[in-house]
């Protein structure tokens, strides 16, 4: 099993000191597959990317999946992308629409589904918006909210069920307890929010090895 992991900062790591919880669903199958003995040859990638967006991942799913094709393995794909969809600059520049993102989505799950029946989708964390509302350090009124993550959220929810796709439910996760406390910076998880994203996700991971 081959498992692609997209999506943006948060999944490339940052603010983790452990890597972050891509990296930790890497460390978690390598270290099953060689207590195994190396028989079934199971492999992960983290492709985030400071930054992507769901349009981003469009362009480039197609070369990060060709360039990791191996013959007779099956793939699984696993998305966390939506959070830089939902930014906006002083409620006047848009990244993009509730509309958009929902039409980028069933491009991306098209384009998926050539390759595996494998899809999970991550929701979109909330943030702390007296950090993001707008960001401290941002100098262009870069804004993250969370009515504007929730609505893009019930996209996802809706695609991933009429699809019948994978959605993990993390943010349900972080409201259940004070989710400002697993930030880093409002925005992106700290250790212990990798740690609750990791949980959630490993738990398909193992459903599917």
């Amino acid at each position: 099993m081959i498992i692609l992991i997209f999506g943006d900062s948060i999944t490339e790591g940052l603010w983790d000191s452990n890597g972050g919880w891509a990296d930790r669903i890497k460390a978690f199958v390598q270290s099953e597959e060689i207590k195994s003995g190396i028989k079934n040859y199971h492999k992960v990638y983290n492709l985030g990317v400071d930054g992507n967006t769901t349009q981003q991942i469009i362009k480039r799913f197609e070369a990060e999946t060709k360039a990791r094709l191996y013959p007779d393995e099956e793939y699984a794909f696993i998305f966390a992308i939506g959070t830089n969809d939902t930014l906006h600059r002083n409620n006047q520049e848009f990244e993009s629409t509730p509309e958009r993102y929902k039409s980028e989505l069933n491009q991306l799950i098209e384009l998926t589904q050539k390759y595996s029946s494998k899809v999970m989708f991550i929701d979109l964390l909330p943030v702390d918006e007296n950090l993001t509302n707008p960001i401290k350090s941002s100098s262009s009124g870069k804004c993250y909210t969370n009515e504007r993550i929730r609505s893009f959220n019930e996209i996802l929810h809706e695609l991933c069920d009429s699809h019948s796709l994978t959605y993990i439910k993390v943010s349900e996760k972080y409201l259940e307890q004070e989710y400002k406390s697993l930030l880093a910076d409002g925005i992106h998880p700290n250790d212990k929010g990798h740690e609750v994203i990791f949980d959630l996700v490993v738990k398909h991971i193992k459903e599917i090895l």
